[in-house]
């Protein structure tokens, strides 16, 4: 209502500016004055107005007098004009779905009637920047004249100071290129067909308007909410000339893989300038070849090589093995990338074997095999998300306001537009040529022939609402139908939700089946690397052991530089040792390293396996409409997973021979540590020899004083050395025991710190037992004070001795530093190796169990894929099986319609036939009804009589069988009396003489007789009248007989000719489909009341036996009692108690003697179940 307020006033506005130039102008003024105005558009009025306005607005001319009166004296009417034209501001936007290098793509809400539509946005800087803005204004043109359903329609189109506007109709689909997305960029045939035979119709449109679009991609195909497609994007769009072609420009247009030869040389300076709409169709066949082998033809990589090969088609045109096309479609991409002059045109295309099963007629309203789901009408989930493109220079730099008339607005003059003020100006227009003199005839003319196309119209719009009619039930029919599949949809979702179900509790099984088995193999790992790391602390307590027991000997004796020598050999093979210990930690960590690589990628595959597996369950929601997609999408997943298991089965084969290797390698490693120990337990055996014969020696030199003093100083140095080792030892547990606090493995290195310090107990034992000695040596050293002068000799020999023991003392001192030092750098480099060690394995502990996890993992989800890819196949066959039936059955029901249009036409015929033919028989027919009339009428009269004589008949009859007992029992008695009598007669016979004596005495006899009986007189006297009343009563009976059979055979021939009259009449009922009624008599309405009753009432006796009286009763009723007593006696002459309902088996009428149907009404009798009509 507010657009058409708004359109009405503008249209007021325009009468009173073209009454003010109307009122001035007469004559051939005025008709030259028309033929402007019809090259001159009302909206252009409007702009070219609006625009002088504004440029005469500034403050600049407003200086001169007489621009301030004109922009003071329009002020109110530009300022309503401008209210009233449609803008930016009666616009909601709600997305985008595109944009340009200088456009954007809105979607649009009109707030005034909430209609959805698509707004395109096109910058004036950027346009103004081109050299050729007309390609635009075509696009604005071809929009607003179009009226082609291949074609998006413009609403509005308008402009504010920085931009230009066109509002056209939203197409939700998309485009071609997302759904070739959407399928894999890879189509069937059948789809291929549909698309390409809608945008052969489509271009062919564009040119029919005087066109070539020069732009034809898969980009610019749009699909509407039915799924039908459109072409858009006419940015590049020219005008053809009169020789059907287009002249040369140096602009490009286009894109490079969609252009036509001809096009690249007209813009590269070849020697051809023109080229004609031959050139969309080059499109056309490279869009084809896209839908098929998903993949450009020409293109290849850089624009020169792609223009090469365009120009150089013959040699780079090359048809791919896979996937198979059929030879029609090879043939028709060979007959359009081809050159332009033996190219196809459009008849050549509709008669080309590839569309040989294509309805161009009613292609518009063919069933598409892809129609978008939508959940609004602002919908733009099928469209991508554009992104932002780099800001054109010419957009970022505004022109800035100038003093005077700039006139940069004037190439958009004419821009506005609106579809409904364009059908009011039409019908103004189509009014003010009436008005001219040279048109008064030629519109009579053309008003009587619209008349008359009226007239047909009318006839024409009521026959197609009776075909609206029938439409409509066998729209309700299909209703019901589509009712029915909805509910066999929705038990298949049902069915599929519990599938889904099924499978995620089947999931969550395998993940903890997996978790389990995963903790297992971490509980092995960890028992195996407890037991290596056991290994390595015992070694290293070896190693400890040695070096101490090396120490000892160095106290000891010489030979302990030998051993020394030993230890540094044994020391440099540790080291060396460690050095391979340390390169293959090296190799570890790299290995770890590449493990955590792989884990990386197979984080990132799991990620893109979970969004693959989303993109299915969105994919199962749309089952109903991509069964085909889903089967391809299953294909590739299929290969995907078959290539991936083979890669994870090589991954697990190579981890497993990286596993064997390592456990050979720690084979090795305590193979050599178990040499290792070997040679240190033989070392330990020499030294304990060597030990054992400085016994020996000590227990020799125990004789002599010197030897016991210098053992003490030595017991003193032991002392103090093991002081020092105490200390040593002491500070070396306390290191222990903070590494103890900070690695994992404190307790068995406290066990360790336990067994020196017992140790260290036992050499004090030891040590005491050594004092204990001296003691008992001290005294007897009083025994051997009297040796000593004996050794004076020997004690010079000792002093030398003695002399050779000090140095060799010091030397074994400074060995001892040195070994001490290099002992304590030992220690810190193994607690080094320690910790890098245990951090290495707790990384590769990680690192197996990420590895082992995720290989677990992967095979649960592979696992799970399987049968879900298995479901999904067997629901795909299913539903593909259902979709199958339902296109057959909707081929079926094309067909049906098909021949159903046919049977329409046909029937249309006889329909004119039979209205021709109804007047004459509507004539024939009212005789024909006056005629039934008036026979109903007699056959209702004779009915009544044959019914009233039946009637009769039967009450005779029943007369004549109580005469017939009443006579037999009286015929008993009169023989009774006539033996009687014949005896009185014989005997009264012998005595008359005379005949007059015999009647008296017959006479008298019979007086006696009456005598005899006197007790029954009055019985007598009845009985007397029997014989002759019986008599009569047979011959009326008889009488009665003759005249029912002619009654019953005249009620044949009128049942007969009753029912010949009752097919006729219903013939005629079938013509006008109305049963008039027919009248009935009085007699009539009474006779079928009295049917449904049933008998209540029997008929006396006594009326049987006196007929005369009711004779007399019947002539002398009235007519009321007559009607009455017919009544009664129909109570008991029609026993049949007739019910309606469905007939269940097949019989015959007992009225018509034709078939009662099964399965059709018909009348049964309750009591001798006799069926009718």
């Amino acid at each position: 209502w507010l657009r058409f307020r708004r359109e009405s006033r503008l249209c007021g506005v325009f009468s009173l500016i073209k009454g003010e130039y109307e009122t001035t102008s007469s004559g051939c003024r005025k008709q030259k004055c028309y033929k402007i105005a019809s090259g001159v558009s009302r909206e252009t009025l409007i702009d070219a107005f609006l625009q002088l306005y504004q440029e005469c607005a500034t403050p600049e001319l407003m200086k001169i007098k007489h621009v301030a009166n004109f922009v003071n004296k329009y002020s109110e009417l530009v300022a309503e004009v401008q209210e009233l034209l449609p803008g930016k501001k009666d616009f909601e936007v709600r997305g985008i779905v595109g944009r340009g290098h200088f456009s954007e793509v809105q979607v649009v809400k009109e707030k005034a009637t909430g209609d959805v539509y698509a707004m395109k946005i096109m910058d004036k800087t950027s346009l103004r920047s081109q050299d050729n803005v007309a390609f635009f204004e075509e696009e604005r043109s071809i929009l607003a004249l179009t009226s082609s359903p291949w074609i998006p329609q413009l609403q509005h189109s308008f402009q504010d100071q920085d931009h230009v506007y066109l509002v056209m109709e939203f197409l939700p689909g998309g485009d071609l290129m997302a759904l070739m997305n959407r399928y894999e960029d890879q189509l069937d045939e059948s789809m291929a067909q549909f698309y390409l035979a809608e945008l052969v119709q489509a271009i062919h449109s564009v040119h029919q308007m005087g066109y070539v679009h020069r732009d034809i991609k898969p980009e610019n195909v749009l699909i509407d909410r039915t799924g039908h497609i459109k072409l858009a994007d006419y940015g590049s769009a020219a005008r053809l000339t009169s020789n059907r072609t287009v002249t040369c420009s140096k602009l490009p247009v286009g894109t490079q893989d969609f252009l036509a030869p001809e096009i690249l040389s007209t813009l590269n300076g070849g020697p051809t300038c023109s080229y004609g709409p031959e050139s969309d169709w080059w499109s056309l066949g490279v869009i084809a070849y896209e839908l098929i082998y998903m993949k450009s033809p020409f293109a290849d990589g850089t624009s020169t090589k792609t223009i090469n090969n365009i120009m150089n088609f013959q040699r780079f045109l090359k048809f791919p093995e896979e996937p198979k096309a059929s030879v029609q479609f090879v043939d028709l991409l060979q007959s359009l990338l081809c050159g332009s002059r033996e190219r196809l045109g459009y008849e050549g295309l509709r008669s080309h074997p590839f569309f040989s099963s294509v309805d161009w007629t009613n292609l518009r309203h063919a069933l598409p095999p892809f129609v978008p789901s939508l959940r609004s009408e602002d919908d733009t989930s099928n469209f991508e998300e554009p992104e932002r493109p780099p800001r054109p220079a010419a957009a970022a730099q505004r022109d800035h306001p100038r003093s005077g008339f700039h006139g940069r607005d004037l190439p958009f003059v004419g821009w506005c537009f609106s579809r409904a003020l364009s059908a009011l100006a039409k019908s103004e227009s189509v009014g003010a040529g009436l008005n001219s003199p040279a048109k008064t005839n030629s519109m009579e003319k053309k008003l009587h022939l619209k008349s008359k196309e009226l007239q047909d119209t009318q006839d024409k719009c009521h026959k197609m609402e009776q075909e609206i009619s029938r439409f409509q039930r066998k729209m309700t029919d299909l209703e019901s139908v589509l009712q029915q599949k909805d509910v066999e949809l929705k038990a298949s979702e049902t069915q599929r939700s519990i599938l889904e179900q099924d499978l995620a509790t089947y999931i969550t099984e395998c993940s903890v089946s997996d978790a389990k088995k995963l903790e297992m193999h971490r509980l092995q790992d960890i028992l195996t690397i407890n037991a290596m790391d056991n290994k390595m602390k015992s070694l290293e307590q070896r190693i400890a052991e040695l070096s101490e027991a090396n120490k000892l000997a160095a106290n000891s004796s010489i030979y302990t530089q030998k051993n020394m020598k030993a230890q540094e050999e044994m020391i440099s093979e540790l080291r060396q040792q460690k050095f391979y210990l340390e390169s293959q930690a090296g190799k570890l960590e790299a290995q770890n390293a590449k493990l955590e690589e792989h884990l990386e990628k197979m984080s990132q595959q799991e990620q893109s396996r979970k969004s693959r597996i989303l993109e299915l369950e969105t994919r199962l929601r749309e089952m109903g409409l991509e069964h085909e997609e889903q089967k391809l999408e299953i294909k590739r997943q299929v290969t995907e997973l078959t290539l991936s298991l083979q890669e994870r089965e090589s991954q697990i084969s190579s981890l497993q021979a990286a596993r064997h290797a390592l456990e050979s390698q720690l084979q090795q490693a305590k193979t050599e540590l178990e040499e290792t120990t070997a040679e240190a337990e033989e070392e330990i055996t020499a030294l304990r020899a060597h030990r054992d014969e400085l016994q020996h020696k000590f227990d020799a030199l125990r004789d002599s004083c010197s030897v016991i003093t210098d053992l003490e100083e030595q017991l003193t140095q032991l002392t103090q050395e093991n002081a020092e080792l105490n200390r040593q030892n002491f500070y070396l547990s306390k290191q222990l025991d903070e590494l103890t606090v900070e690695s994992e493995e404190r307790l068995q290195l406290s066990q360790d710190v336990d067994r020196l310090r017992r140790e260290a107990a036992d050499r004090e034992m030891h040590l005491s037992n050594q004092k204990q000695n001296i003691e008992t040596l001290k005294t007897t050293c009083s025994m051997l004070e009297e040796q000593v002068v004996e050794l004076e000799s020997l004690n010079d020999e000792l002093l030398e001795k003695e002399r050779q023991w000090e140095n060799w003392r010091s030397a074994l001192e400074d060995e001892k530093s040195q070994a001490e030092r290099r002992t304590r750098d030992m220690q810190r480099l193994l607690d080094n190796e320690k910790q890098n060690r245990l951090r290495a394995d707790q990384r590769c502990t990680e690192s197996r169990q990420a590895v082992e996890l995720a290989v677990r993992e992967h095979k649960a989800e592979i696992v799970a894929l399987q049968q879900a890819l298995k479901e999904q196949r067997l629901k795909a066959e299913s539903l593909s099986d259902t979709l199958n039936d339902l296109e057959k059955k909707h081929a079926m029901l094309e067909m049906n319609a098909r021949s159903l249009q046919q049977k329409l036409e046909t029937e249309r015929e006889l329909k004119q036939r039979l209205m021709e033919e109804q007047g004459k028989l509507q004539q024939q027919m009212d005789l024909q009804k006056t005629h039934i009339f008036r026979l109903t009428q007699g056959l209702q009269d004779a009915l009544d009589q044959t019914d009233l004589l039946k009637t009769e008949r039967t009450d005779l009859e029943y007369q004549l069988e109580n005469i017939q007992a009443v006579y037999s029992h009286e015929k008993v008695k009169m023989e009774g009396t006539i033996s009687q009598q014949t005896k009185l007669i014989d005997f009264l016979q012998a005595k008359m003489d005379q005949p007059t004596k015999k009647k008296k005495g017959i006479f008298a006899r019979r007086r006696e007789e009456v005598g005899v009986t006197a007790n029954s007189a009055a019985a007598a006297s009845s009985q007397s009248s029997v014989p002759l009343q019986y008599g009569d009563m047979k011959a009326a009976l008889e009488k009665e007989r003759v005249r029912c059979s002619e009654l019953e055979e005249a009620l044949q021939k009128m049942r007969i000719e009753l029912r010949s009259l009752r097919e006729e009449a219903a013939h005629f009922k079938a013509q006008e489909h109305v049963a008039p009624p027919t009248p009935a008599s009085a007699r009539q309405q009474i006779l079928m009341s009295a049917i449904v009753k049933s008998p209540e009432r029997q008929p006396n006796p006594s009326s049987l036996l006196n007929p005369s009286s009711s004779a007399r009763r019947k002539e002398s009723s009235t007519p009321e009692e007559y009607g009455r007593r017919v009544k009664e006696r129909m109570h008991h002459n029609i026993p049949h108690r007739f019910t309606v309902g469905l007939n269940m088996r097949a019989a015959k009428c007992a009225v018509c003697l034709d078939t009662v149907h099964f399965g059709r009404q018909a009348a049964t009798c309750l009591g001798t179940h006799t069926q009718i009509h």
